[in-house]
């Protein structure tokens, strides 16, 4: 399914997002809500462009173990990009990579986020993580007066399967520390939540959001 919030400023912008989710309703509401999101998102940035979401819905974790299956299902995805006609403009999310854009792009031209090898503009995943490192710091100058994340115990929920927090690309590494002030930024996503510089584990099923508290 594909949900377009906007195109006032241009055609909607979002991933696409692989998730298997407690039904049709829930997986509805995720595409318009990040759709929105993803509006909102494109304006502050100062982009030419609208808001719009993509998103799979598998009907269990192992629907693509047979042969052939996540190919057949990127593909079906791809027609429904090209029906709406350059109205939405799809890339990776949870669950989709770089390779799997390179599969829809053989069903439709309305796609970025293909492999930098190719003519794309990759993976953008790193961009994500230097946002989030970006959010923490505002969050901290806001809350705490803090001009700098040195000394703080970081505490994040969710790195996600979209790699931002896997190889977060801050020039300045966030320290952590036993200080009793802390920064949580939480997310849910498919790979549960982790401390900073811990191994994520899986530990819900529910949809990932993009809500960050500071505390």
């Amino acid at each position: 399914m594909v949900a377009v919030h906007s195109t006032a400023r241009g055609p909607g912008l979002g991933g696409c997002r692989m998730w298997v989710y407690d039904g049709t309703e829930a997986a509805v509401a995720d595409a318009m809500r990040l759709a929105r999101a993803m509006t909102f998102k494109a304006a502050a940035a100062g982009l030419p462009m609208g808001g719009g979401k993509g998103v799979i819905m598998l009907p269990s974790a192992d629907a693509l173990s047979r042969r052939g299956a996540r190919t057949a299902v990127l593909r079906d995805f791809a027609e429904t990009v090209d029906a709406l006609g350059g109205a939405y403009l799809t890339a990776e999310d949870v669950g989709v990579t770089t390779r799997d854009m390179e599969v829809v792009a053989t069903g439709t031209p309305y796609v970025t986020g293909r492999p930098r090898r190719h003519g794309g503009s990759g993976d953008p995943s790193p961009w994500t993580a230097i946002g989030v490192e970006i959010a923490m710091r505002v969050a901290v100058q806001q809350r705490l007066g803090a001009a700098d994340l040195a000394g703080l115990r970081i505490v994040v929920s969710g790195l996600g399967m979209s790699a931002p927090g896997w190889r977060p690309p801050a020039r300045r590494p966030v320290r952590s520390s036993s200080s009793p002030t802390s920064i949580r930024a939480s997310a849910r996503s498919p790979t549960g939540s982790a401390r900073a510089g811990s191994t994520p584990t899986r530990r819900s099923r529910s949809p990932p959001t993009s809500s960050r508290r500071a505390r």
